[in-house]
């Protein structure tokens, strides 16, 4: 029994490490203030415009700029020092972040503010996070990279629990005592500025193993290299495209929540906000899970089934919801969809930095970063479907096509089938 206990936690060893301690630490905070960040730039904008479409162009501020410059950032993280471009990009957020708390505090705050403060943040981030997803490889050796992919996963999973909630009440409980939300939002922005510069300071004293970068030419000329990369090793194509794909048309759903608790749960914001806790703590379960049992994330046929079973979800949660009209019956299907995608994104996390080589990482997983950028995309897909065929109907689709994505690739891609034995014996392995 001890025996079973002890390999389930095996991959807590890595905090063993103090690098990867400091980073990982660093990476909690400051992930907990950018969730914070979002839920109060959505809060101030739609307070002050009473607007829904000033949430989409806020949204729309933080995906754009993410969207592009995240190839870019990539590139520099293959170039340069990751560590420099974590500490650059983290300050700049940080200093971004206060200088709207000041306006919000001190200035008559316009929504003008927030858009262009919240799109030179995603800038700032935009070459900060790249680097952010690759450094941890090098701290750590090459048979830990599941645990550390499990353990990141975590916490953009857990964060996404408890930020919010925390932002929301601290804006809520300093409005009942001032009478005005001006007040905890610019509490809530001078915490997220000092989660940035934590981050920063903790990167400070991170040290690195050595590592082969990328030399020569132009940062497009990189950008395009890392492309051609893709294309000339079918096998980080279909990955990609498979990420891609759950991004758009399956993680995507949850912004169609609101529709699917006010047109079917009669419910209002709250039962949204469960339904958005329930996913989060279903990924950190799945996390944890695919964590315990890292011998699953390299195995083709897992990865294609979390896939398929995420399309099959959604499908699900869009036909059970509208159908039984039944909250505990939705918040069943919302953690079973959280535990699926947590699992799935670790699973190809992982073969993604098991293949690629060092001086390519940044590229690879700059690439796959788009696959939260397009989340948002993914939703003005589904809500202008529904303007047609409803909402149960748009998500629906989305869940079948995903399944038939999935199960295309799977059949095209005789390397995913043979995933495990790939990486086992890639060329692009090193120890």
């Amino acid at each position: 029994m001890s025996s079973f206990l002890s390999k389930r936690t095996e991959f807590l060893s890595i905090l063993k490490n103090k690098d990867y301690r400091l980073y990982y630490s660093g990476l909690l905070i400051s992930v907990s203030g950018y969730q914070m960040l979002l839920f109060t730039l959505g809060w101030a904008a739609f307070e002050l415009t009473n607007d829904v479409f000033s949430l989409g162009l806020v949204a729309g501020s933080q995906a754009i700029p993410s969207l592009i410059l995240n190839l870019f950032g990539g590139a520099l993280a293959d170039r340069w020092n990751q560590r420099f471009l974590i500490i650059a990009g983290e300050a700049a957020a940080a200093v971004l972040v206060a200088i709207l708390a000041i306006i919000v505090l001190f200035f008559a705050v316009q929504f003008w503010h927030i858009l262009v403060i919240s799109t030179l943040i995603a800038i700032a981030l935009g070459f900060d996070q790249p680097a952010r997803r690759v450094i941890w490889s090098f701290m750590v050796p090459k048979a830990q990279y599941p645990h550390a992919i499990s353990l990141n996963q975590m916490v953009w999973n857990s964060t996404r629990i408890y930020a919010p909630g925390i932002a929301g009440a601290l804006i809520a409980t300093i409005d009942s005592v001032y009478k005005s939300s001006t007040f905890g939002i610019a509490i809530s922005l001078f915490i997220t500025s000092i989660s940035f510069l934590v981050m920063s300071l903790c990167m400070v004293y991170v040290k690195l193993n050595a590592s082969k970068k990328s030399e020569g030419g132009t940062l497009v000329q990189e950008v395009l290299e890392g492309f051609n990369f893709v294309f000339k090793n079918s096998i980080f194509a279909y990955l990609l495209a498979l990420s891609l794909a759950v991004g758009f048309l399956g993680l995507s759903f949850a912004i169609l929540l609101p529709a699917f608790t006010v047109e079917y749960l009669e419910g209002g914001p709250g039962v949204v906000g469960l339904l958005t806790t329930v996913i989060g703590v279903g990924g950190v379960l799945g996390a944890i899970t695919i964590a315990s049992f890292s011998f699953l994330q390299s195995k083709g046929v897992f990865l294609i089934l979390t896939a398929v079973f995420t399309g099959l979800s959604i499908a699900l949660f869009s036909l059970i919801t509208a159908g039984t009209g039944s909250l505990t019956l939705s918040l069943l299907i919302a953690g079973c969809i959280g535990f699926i995608v947590s699992a799935f994104s670790i699973a190809n996390g992982t073969s993604i930095n098991m293949l690629v080589p060092d001086e390519f990482r940044g590229r690879l997983v700059s690439l796959r970063s788009i696959t939260y950028s397009l989340i948002p995309l993914g939703g003005l897909f589904l809500a202008s479907l529904a303007s047609f065929v409803g909402v149960r109907n748009s998500v629906l689709i989305a869940g079948i096509i995903l399944i038939v994505i999935s199960l295309g690739i799977y059949l095209l891609s005789k390397q995913i089938r043979i995933l495990d034995s790939l990486i086992k014996r890639s060329k692009f392995s090193s120890d």
